[in-house]
């Protein structure tokens, strides 16, 4: 299950890679690098997150190649979530449980930029939405089964700051939800709980 999914979310992106030469892009590419994401608690029951590594890997187009201003749109594929230490009732010992959320990631980024001699800088930010594809086995999720309050989608917005040379790019983003990507509202007698997904990405891509 957890390569068909992979498979699944990489074949959309190659298919809609090799149609976007259809659209009036000036620019796409790939882009791909790793994800430092956590998750924050609010309510009775915290497990005291600790953060985990997650992988970054997508397309993307840009529109509209003004002197200073462009817009970025991207789809990838988004490993979040996070870690934490449970209590194993058989030797009374500590374990690390790694509470994986691959999502379907979503996201439009007005882009400013400054063109250098060889190179030009850039700072974007925008909204975003993410489908989440698979909550990996033996996490949090499957006690009490608490994956069912898991949304299957969820609002958020990304910040990014880079630099494009030639067909190359570096880029830092900062992630987080603007909606918690649980609702345990329905379930009698819980008291709610929000849960709120963040990151750090380190990305690099390269243009076709």
């Amino acid at each position: 299950m957890k390569k068909s999914v992979i498979v699944v979310s990489l074949a959309v992106m190659i298919f809609a890679a090799g149609s976007v030469q259809a659209l009036p892009f000036t620019s796409f590419g790939i882009k791909g690098g790793l994800e430092f994401t956590n998750q924050s608690f609010d309510g009775p029951y915290d497990p005291d997150p600790n953060g985990r590594v997650g992988l970054h890997i997508g397309i993307f187009g840009e529109w509209l190649d003004l002197p200073m201003f462009s817009l970025l749109t991207e789809v990838a594929y988004v490993q979040r979530g996070m870690k934490n230490d449970v209590l194993d009732i058989g030797d009374d010992s500590m374990i690390e449980k790694d509470n994986r959320i691959d999502y379907l990631s979503i996201s439009v980024l007005p882009k400013y930029k400054i063109s250098l001699i060889a190179a030009s800088i850039y700072i974007a930010a925008g909204p975003r939405i993410d489908y989440k594809l698979r909550v990996a086995d033996d996490t949090i999720w499957a006690e009490d089964e608490a994956e069912d309050y898991l949304k299957d989608v969820n609002i958020g917005g990304d910040i990014a700051l880079g630099i494009d040379f030639n067909r190359f790019s570096g880029e830092f983003r900062y992630s987080r939800d603007f909606t918690s990507c649980f609702d345990n509202e329905g379930l009698e007698g819980a008291e709610p709980v929000d849960v709120i997904n963040s990151s750090f990405g380190f990305l690099f891509g390269i243009s076709f």
